[in-house]
């Protein structure tokens, strides 16, 4: 692990498969296949536990894993949630042979009923075992029953699953039930039902909990990266009221970043700056759908703009931070936008966030191809500017923005009017102005 710290895996299921999986985990710890590696059981005795069970996994673990299908779609409501990995144990010939094997004449494994596993399975695993299969009845949920709650059509109840395979015997249809499902295996036991419980074996929880663990590892290594947030409140012009505003804005952003674990700098100049980590804002903005400062500005009466911007180095998350600023300050009124790696832009926060591709059309080396956009570019850019700032706004290296002036130069669109000192040892940088902003003969060299 990159910080030394364990993984955890919350694992929710019945409470015999919840111990097998850390005996599991115990096994393979010691043989160093799981090293770094803490299983946290979540039995529940109902399957409808789960998902409580898995609110309160997902705000302390670092992944969770069902013991099968039906417990995660209770626990998840069917849809994965991407803020903690999330993933089952799948139903597998696997889970047929321990079971299979437990009685003693399986010749009276011909006739059986079957809930959860796909009859193909079923059948491959008799070939593989060389069992006779003369009849399978098999509970077929109603596929166009609209679901009530987190309850899917495909996700019915113990009871009325435990009716299904007590009909199929009382009517001599089969002589044994197959099913997934603990709980249904306990009534079918108490009602004298020969019944086999399907459970996982070793071999398919350690795999399961291997690639677990891998994704989990890529979460916490991507969590670590840097994120800057550069906020601009709106300056509404009176010169007292702007500045009990600015405080207003300093406390509000500082309880925020509090939130975000993180850093907050008052640049001076206008803008406040913050640093964290993507774990950390990725979970304060639940993956970026919602943002919880807005509210707390409305309330105070503030606008702000924000961008935050998300890198592997601080240069490169500075510079996404600043081009998503400037896309929030094309709107009115308050709003955020993030800039993720790779130039996906989201925003504005909130619950009609939607994912860019803000990088546009390539800038290629061709005449003309790239003028275009560029000077579009140009048209939202105030005043005098350099090769730096153009390469933020069109999220490009300098070495292409430069390459761009020239060419934007030779066509008389811009002028060099000047140069800027970029430190006692870096070279003045050239500062250019759009032709029809600059006065009748102003103009320089060449860029």
């Amino acid at each position: 692990m990159d910080d030394g710290r364990a993984i955890t895996v919350a694992v929710i299921g019945p409470a015999d498969l919840t111990a097998e999986v850390a005996a599991v985990a115990d096994i393979a710890g010691a043989g160093r296949l799981f090293d770094g590696l803490e299983v946290w059981a979540l039995p529940y005795e109902r399957v409808d536990q789960a998902a409580e069970l898995y609110a309160r996994a997902a705000t302390r673990a670092d992944a969770v894993l069902f013991t099968g299908p039906l417990g995660y779609h209770r626990g998840t409501g069917g849809l994965p949630v991407a803020a903690v990995p999330t993933a089952y144990v799948p139903y597998s010939p696997l889970w047929l042979y321990a079971p299979l094997f437990a009685v003693a004449d399986r010749g009276s494994l011909r006739r059986v009923s079957l809930d959860s596993l796909d009859l193909g399975v079923l059948e491959a695993t008799y070939r593989e075992l060389g069992l006779p299969l003369e009849k399978v009845v098999i509970y077929d949920p109603r596929a166009d029953a609209p679901p009530v709650g987190n309850v899917l059509p495909n996700d019915p109840s113990p009871d009325e699953v435990a009716a299904f395979h007590r009909r199929a015997r009382e009517e001599g249809r089969c002589t044994h039930a197959l099913t997934c499902m603990l709980s249904v295996y306990r009534l079918l036991r108490a009602a004298g039902v020969p019944c086999l419980w399907l459970v996982p074996s070793r071999v398919a929880l350690q795999e399961a909990l291997e690639k677990l663990l891998y994704v989990a590892e890529g979460v916490r290594a991507r969590g670590a990266r840097i994120v800057v947030g550069l906020v601009r409140p709106r300056d509404n012009g009176l010169p007292f009221k702007a500045a009990r505003l600015r405080l207003k804005a300093h406390e509000l952003l500082l309880s925020q970043v509090e939130e975000f674990d993180g850093h907050l700098v008052d640049s001076g100049s206008g803008d406040f700056q913050f640093f964290t980590t993507r774990a950390h804002f990725e979970k304060t903005t639940g993956l970026y759908r919602h943002w919880p400062l807005l509210e707390r500005l409305v309330q105070a009466g503030l606008e702000m703009n924000a961008g935050v911007g998300l890198g592997a180095t601080a240069g490169e998350a500075g510079a996404n931070a600043r081009a998503a600023l400037e896309e929030a300050l094309r709107g009115k009124g308050s709003a955020c936008f993030v800039m993720l790696e790779g130039q996906r832009l989201i925003g504005p926060l909130g619950p009609g966030a939607r994912e860019l591709d803000a990088r546009g059309p390539a800038l290629g080396p061709g005449p003309g191809a790239s003028l275009p956009r560029a000077l579009a570019a140009l048209d939202g850019m105030a005043g005098d500017f350099t090769a730096r700032d153009l390469a933020l706004r069109l999220r490009v290296g300098l070495r292409t923005a430069h390459r761009v002036l020239w060419r934007l130069r030779e066509a008389g669109d811009v002028l060099e009017v000047g140069q800027e000192s970029s430190g006692p040892r870096g070279r003045p940088r050239r500062v250019y102005r759009r032709r029809h902003d600059a006065p009748d003969g102003e103009g320089g060299g060449r860029a």
